[in-house]
C-alpha cells in the first residue's frame, strides 16, 4: 500500500489511499454523495469497474474503507492464492534440462551433466536457488581452483569459466520462466588475469604416436580395437565418439571414403571424408576381425566381449588401453591427454603439409578459426625453421658487400688460419 498525497478528482473526491500492484490497484476516495460524507473503494476485475461505499463518521469510514480496500488488494494480487514455489538449487536444474531436451544433441547434454556434477557436490541440490549468491559462486571458484581432480591437478581457470558459465545459464533460465524473483548471478565472470597461460594440453608427437601403434599390435585379439582406433584417429582427425559409432554402411573402401553421419557429429553436420591408404589398410583389419569374430553387426569398433558384441566399443575400455599402452612404451604421461591430442596431432599435420587453416578445418569438420586455434592446433619446434633459414641481411650494393651467410663464412675462414 501507498499512501499518497490527497489529489483532488473532479466532483469533489480526493483520492487518499491507493493499495496493491500496477495493473490490480484499489484506491480510496473521500467525497460527497446527496450532501452525505463518505469513503469510496473503487476498483477493476477485468473489463468491469466495482464500487463500494462506506459511511459513518470519518474515522470509522476511513478505516472500515482502507480495511476493505486492503483486503480486496491481497485478493486480486493473488494472495488467496497458493504460495508461490521456492524452487531448490536441483529442481532449477532438472527444469533446465527439460527445456533443453528437444534442442541438445546427446554429446552436448553428457557435457553439461559433467560440468554440473562438481556444482551439485559442493552445494546441496536441495538448497534454494534464491539463497545462492555470487559470494556462493566464490566459494565454488576458490575450491575448485585449490581441490584435486581425481587427475590429481586443480581444475584450469578457462574449465572453471566454462563451469560457471553453466550455472548462470541455469540461473537465466530460471529468470526468464520467472522461476525466480531475480537473478544475482547474472554478472558474475570468471577472470584470468594477464599473467594466467591457460592450461594447453599437447599434442602427441610423430614418435609416441608410433610408440603406441607398436604396443597395440593389430594381430593380438585383445589389442586390435585400440591399435585401430589410435591408427584411424590419428590419419582423420575425427572426434572418438563419431570413431566408436563408426558403422559400415558408411565406409566405402571402392571409392576409399566414409561419410560421417550428422547423426554422430558434435555440429550435427553430414560430411565425406577422403581415406589415406593406410586408412584403408586399418579399415581391412577391423574386417577381417569381425569375419574371425563371425560379428556381422553394423559397427567397426564392436564390443570386445560377447555381451557387448550388439553394441559399440565404449570410451571407457579405449581410453584404458591407450594409457596402458602409453606406460608399456615409455610415452611421457601428461595430465588430460588421450584420444583427443591425436585429433591435436593431425590437425598440425594438415597444416604442416597445406599451410592453410581453412584446409585444417575441412579434414577435421570444424570450421571455426578461433576453435582450431585455440583447441586444436599446438606450436612445433621446427615451425619457424623455414624463417630461420631466409631471415638474411640484405645486399647493399656496395663493392665488396657480404650477405649474412658469406659473412659468417669468411668469418670461419679467418678464425681457422
Amino acid at each position: 500500500m501507498t499512501d499518497r498525497q490527497p489529489k483532488k478528482k473532479p466532483g469533489g473526491r480526493v483520492r487518499s489511499a491507493t493499495f496493491g500492484a500496477y495493473g490490480a490497484t484499489v484506491n480510496v476516495f473521500g467525497m460527497t454523495l446527496g450532501g452525505e460524507a463518505v469513503a469510496r473503494v473503487e476498483w477493476r476485475e477485468g473489463p468491469s469497474r466495482y464500487t463500494k461505499t462506506f459511511r459513518g463518521n470519518k474515522t470509522d469510514r476511513i478505516a472500515q474503507a482502507r480495511a476493505f480496500a486492503e483486503g480486496t488488494a491481497a485478493r486480486l494480487g493473488g494472495a488467496s492464492a497458493p504460495a508461490k514455489k521456492r524452487w531448490t538449487v536441483g529442481e532449477l536444474w532438472e527444469a533446465y534440462l527439460l527445456a533443453k531436451a528437444g534442442d541438445w544433441r546427446p554429446k552436448t547434454r553428457t557435457l553439461a551433466v559433467a560440468r554440473w556434477k562438481p556444482f551439485e557436490r559442493f552445494l546441496d541440490p536441495r538448497t534454494y536457488a534464491d539463497l545462492v549468491q555470487p559470494e556462493t559462486l566464490d566459494r565454488w571458484k576458490a575450491e575448485l581452483l585449490t581441490r584435486p581432480t581425481e587427475r590429481g591437478v586443480p581444475m584450469a581457470r578457462n574449465q572453471i569459466a566454462h563451469h560457471v558459465q553453466l550455472v548462470k545459464s541455469v540461473w537465466r533460465h530460471a529468470r526468464a520462466r520467472r522461476l525466480i524473483g531475480e537473478n544475482l548471478l547474472a554478472d558474475y565472470a570468471v577472470r584470468t588475469g594477464r599473467d594466467y597461460e591457460p592450461r594447453q594440453v599437447p599434442e602427441y608427437t610423430g614418435e609416441e604416436w608410433a610408440a603406441l601403434l607398436g604396443r597395440l599390435d593389430y594381430r593380438s585379439a585383445l589389442r586390435w580395437r585400440g591399435w585401430a582406433a589410435v591408427a584411424l584417429d590419428g590419419l582423420l582427425g575425427v572426434r572418438s565418439n563419431a570413431l566408436l559409432q563408426l558403422r559400415w554402411d558408411d565406409v566405402d573402401l571402392s571409392r576409399r571414403v566414409i561419410t560421417w553421419p550428422a547423426a554422430t557429429d558434435k555440429l550435427g553436420r553430414r560430411r565425406v571424408q577422403p581415406l589415406p591408404r593406410d586408412a584403408v589398410f586399418a579399415l581391412r583389419v577391423c574386417r577381417v576381425w569381425a569375419r574371425r569374430d563371425r560379428y556381422d553387426g553394423p559397427f567397426v569398433l564392436y564390443g570386445a566381449q560377447q555381451r557387448t558384441r550388439g553394441k559399440a566399443w565404449s570410451y571407457s575400455a579405449l581410453h584404458d588401453l591407450l594409457h596402458t599402452a602409453a606406460k608399456e612404451a615409455g610415452v611421457k604421461e601428461v595430465p588430460f591427454r588421450a584420444m583427443h591430442s591425436l585429433r591435436r596431432m593431425a590437425a598440425g599435420n594438415v597444416l604442416a603439409v597445406t599451410g592453410d587453416i581453412t584446409r585444417v578445418g575441412d579434414w577435421l569438420g570444424d570450421t571455426d578459426v578461433r576453435v582450431l586455434r585455440r583447441s586444436y592446433l599446438r606450436s612445433r619446434p621446427d615451425d619457424l625453421a623455414p624463417v630461420v633459414a631466409a631471415a638474411t641481411l640484405p645486399t647493399t650494393g656496395k663493392t665488396g658487400n657480404q650477405t649474412a651467410t658469406g659473412a659468417s663464412e669468411g668469418a670461419r675462414a679467418g678464425g681457422a688460419k
